[in-house]
């Protein structure tokens, strides 16, 4: 999730934007982390579920 983040602030810049320090990339993905690893393991065990059918 922090190199998404760092990525995007670096786009960002590059489009005239603000951008993300590495600092601030992990004080913001720190939180969004576990949500991000939960909708992932469902995502996965839905395409798991399917494909059992």
């Amino acid at each position: 999730m922090a190199i998404n983040l760092f990525m995007l602030g670096l786009i960002s810049a590059s489009a005239g934007g603000p951008s993300l320090s590495p600092v601030a990339t992990l004080i913001v993905a720190v939180p969004l982390t576990i949500p991000a690893t939960w909708l992932a393991a469902r995502w996965v065990g839905g395409l798991m579920d399917e494909a059992e059918r």
